[in-house]
């Protein structure tokens, strides 16, 4: 898998036409540090279809729960972080770029936000993600509040195989 990734990154720098010579989060060489990978969903198919909501742009926000970053001691996303979209199987097919972040609590989420994140309501956007941060709060012993803020990372794929 590594060697897929490093493949797929050293590609990338080369059609999105970054700068391989810029420094990148401390390092000397763009192409020294390759972005981290990840899939959405649980299963090979909401992989699937998440790589797909942001290939074709449904999907123009990315969601997360402040307090779990604060806890974990996890720094936030910043403008112009990079990561490696993968499909279902591992494969890396996307690379994308934090466009812009901004904190909003969760009962403040717009309509128009709700649509970005790829949901086709406010109400569907709710409905989806106090069930998943209830749960990121279950696992880690504390408590969901709709007043807590969401990270809100504006992001574009750059490059896709």
């Amino acid at each position: 898998m590594e060697n897929k990734l490093e493949a797929f990154w050293v590609h990338a720098i080369n059609a999105a036409r970054l700068d391989p010579d810029t420094a990148f989060s401390g390092q000397k060489e763009l192409t020294a540090l390759c972005p981290v990978a990840f899939a959405g969903g649980d299963t090979e198919a909401e992989a699937d279809d998440f790589l797909e909501a942001v290939v074709s742009g449904k999907k123009k926000v990315f969601c997360s729960y402040i307090p779990s970053y604060e806890m974990e001691g996890v720094p936030y996303p910043e403008r112009g972080d990079m990561a490696i979209l993968c499909d279902g199987r591992g494969n890396p097919r996307a690379l994308l770029v934090n466009e812009c972040s901004e904190k909003i609590p969760f009962q403040e989420i717009t309509e128009e936000i709700a649509r970005a994140a790829g949901e086709e309501s406010l109400a569907s956007w709710q409905e989806k993600y106090r069930k998943i941060f209830r749960a990121e709060c279950e696992r880690q012993g504390r408590e969901f509040s709709e007043k807590d803020s969401v990270l809100i990372e504006h992001i574009k794929a750059i490059y896709v195989a």
